[in-house]
């Protein structure tokens, strides 16, 4: 194949494409407003009740706050460091 055939294919396939973009966009466009969304009723809540499972509690006066400590199983590296004399 030369360089024009494949510039004609090329654009072939691309004008297929698009013709079938648009051949599906005005089969959705036609089936949906063919079929209306059916309306529904309003739905109710029940009465909204409040204190029924309330406590009062007063917030503590400062945050527990705790030291994280990792456990260390190895002993410090000594890479870089001069030996002991």
């Amino acid at each position: 194949m030369n360089f024009r055939q494949i510039k004609t294919a090329s654009a072939a396939v691309g004008a297929a494409a698009l013709l079938s973009m648009a051949v599906l966009v005005v089969a959705d466009e036609q089936t949906s407003a063919a079929e209306p969304l059916p309306l529904q009723p309003p739905t109710t809540t029940p009465e909204i009740t409040t204190g029924e499972t309330s406590t009062e509690t007063r917030p503590p006066q400062a945050p527990e706050t705790s030291v994280a400590t990792p456990e260390i199983t190895t002993p410090p590296s000594s890479i870089g460091q001069e030996p002991a004399e």
